[in-house]
């Protein structure tokens, strides 16, 4: 793993790149000819990706707004498998990020407009014969927080509703027949949330 971080006038940014080689990592494998082997260890996997962040200050005065964008680019797969040769490993999107607008007023309100995101193909067997695209959301924050301890808060997730893929349950050696396959679980619809802390 390598990285490096830094600040350039009102930019703070972050690079980090890392590879690792896993031996005998416990994944849910077929044999060669189909059959189900449960969970096993696999032989040589290949964990690599990017990640970047970066934070522009558009205004720092008084009153305070700020652009951040994160970014994660992985690539798990397979290193010359006898089964599944160079396969990406089922479960793992191969962009995830989110984007954040913020805006903080001197009397302690603040505002932000956010939007997270899965991006490509995500592979739901190790066979990559079945996968599930990503999605993006968008989401709202607002809330006042007191120069003392006080900090009221109120979210809104999934502003516009998006129907989404949250995630599968477990993941598949082989999707035998990938049309009738339910593994699929949904992701949570437009959600409201109200609260409050309390520093002691």
């Amino acid at each position: 793993e390598i990285g490096a971080r830094g600040t350039h006038g009102s930019l703070d940014w972050n690079l980090t790149t890392y590879h690792a080689k896993w031996q005998q990592e416990i994944l849910r494998l077929a044999d060669a000819s189909g059959q189900p082997r449960g969970a096993v260890n696999a032989n040589e996997t290949i964990h690599e990706g990017i990640e970047t962040s970066l934070r522009w200050r558009v205004l720092d005065d008084d009153h305070k707004v700020s652009i951040s964008v994160t970014s994660m680019l992985s690539h798990f797969h397979f290193d010359q498998d006898p089964v599944y040769g160079n396969n990406r490993l089922a479960g793992a999107p191969p962009h995830t990020g989110n984007a954040e607008l913020l805006y903080k007023h001197p009397n302690g309100f603040f505002a932000a407009l956010e939007t997270t995101w899965v991006a490509g193909r995500v592979p739901v067997d190790h066979a990559n014969r079945l996968f599930y695209d990503g999605s993006t959301l968008g989401h709202i924050r607002l809330g006042w927080r007191s120069a003392s301890r006080w900090l009221v808060y109120a979210t809104v997730r999934n502003v516009f509703d998006q129907q989404h893929i949250a995630s599968t349950a477990g993941v598949l050696d082989l999707a035998r027949n990938p049309a009738a396959t339910t593994i699929f679980l949904p992701g949570v619809g437009r959600g409201f949330t109200l609260g409050f802390e309390l520093k002691l």
